[in-house]
């Protein structure tokens, strides 16, 4: 499990849990909260290092003392920003603040490295690999078949690589079924232009 701060902060008819993380939380991360401040009209440049990613976090600053995990993350006071644990058979991390609320401002590339370390956290790979950030690639998979989904949300016309995982059904065609865009089809790499504000939706066979 992986967390942002302040999990189940508000308990039942909005009362504040009297111990942080709440509802037995704080067992399950390793961590109890040891100061907290709310702060989002001053905090847009809060930063805050995870797993050696310098990020930044945004709304809120909770920081911890250990009970029983591992600290893996700082602010720049030293304050503990970051908790791993072992819990049960799994794994918990609970970060400080919001880096999600963060990265939406700043796009930093170590919190894109911080967020894909978490595939690995959990043992997993990624399924779809795209070369380019701003714009968005879906695989589905179904009784109808295999469609990759690239969507382009910008002002801009995007040329876009997509590489697909080894574990992925192997494929001899690609054919984009909305705007007919010519596709470049090379091992499990697809390379297509998608037009500003447009998608490619992509038929794998």
């Amino acid at each position: 499990m992986i967390c942002e701060g302040l999990p189940a902060y508000f308990g039942d008819h909005g009362h504040v849990g009297t111990v942080q993380p709440n509802y037995g939380l704080d067992e399950v991360f390793g961590a109890r909260q040891s100061y907290v401040e709310f702060n989002p009209d001053i905090s847009d440049n809060l930063t805050l290092e995870v797993n050696g990613n310098k990020v930044y976090g945004r709304y809120f600053r909770q920081e911890y003392n250990l009970k029983g995990g591992r600290a893996v993350g700082h602010y720049s006071n030293g304050a503990i920003a970051a908790v791993e644990n072992r819990a049960g058979s799994g794994r918990a991390l609970l970060m400080g603040s919001f880096p999600g609320a963060g990265y939406f401002l700043h796009h930093g590339k170590e919190t894109q490295a911080l967020f894909a370390s978490f595939l690995k956290m959990a043992g997993l790979a990624p399924r779809v690999i795209i070369d380019d950030t701003a714009v968005q690639a879906r695989l589905h998979s179904g009784r109808g078949g295999r469609y990759l989904w690239v969507t382009n949300p910008t002002i801009n016309s995007r040329p876009v690589k997509v590489s697909l995982d080894s574990q992925s059904d192997s494929f001899s065609s690609a054919k984009d079924l909305w705007g007919d865009l010519p596709i470049h089809l090379e091992g499990r790499e697809i390379a297509v232009n998608v037009p500003a504000r447009d998608a490619a939706v992509i038929l794998l066979r």
